[in-house]
């Protein structure tokens, strides 16, 4: 049996997969694709995305600094939303088709600073 560090890479049929423990992700761990080229398709609810992967990354080095912003709150999570499972969506006026769309964010963020709660909700395009 291994013991998995902060985060271990995994291939199967030469697709490539990172498994991460991102200690303020509400799932944990969270799973993320390596292959840019093609898409892990062996493993379900999976961020493959390549600009959701950058998203993540790119998070996982702002918090690695001193002075990021999400020290000022009292505590945070964000969790990476699937259209598939989740419902979560904010309606709009779409004066294209003259009607409500929907739109569907990749990321929800969680964040508490004193009395205060803010929900923030992220769509990273590339």
């Amino acid at each position: 049996m291994k013991i998995l560090t902060d985060k271990e890479d995994f291939e199967y049929q030469h697709k490539k997969i990172r498994i991460k423990y991102v200690a303020t992700h509400y799932y944990i761990p969270l799973i993320l694709s390596e292959s840019r080229d093609e898409k892990v398709d062996y493993i379900k609810h999976i961020i493959k995305v390549p600009s959701e992967v950058t998203f993540v990354n790119d998070l996982e080095n702002y918090l690695a600094k001193g002075n990021n912003k999400f020290k000022e709150f009292d505590w945070w999570f964000f969790s990476k939303l699937d259209e598939s499972l989740d419902e979560v969506y904010i309606p709009y006026y779409n004066p294209n088709i003259n009607r409500i769309s929907f739109f569907y964010p990749d990321f929800i963020f969680w964040l508490k600073r004193g009395n205060d709660y803010f929900i923030v909700f992220v769509d990273p395009k590339g």
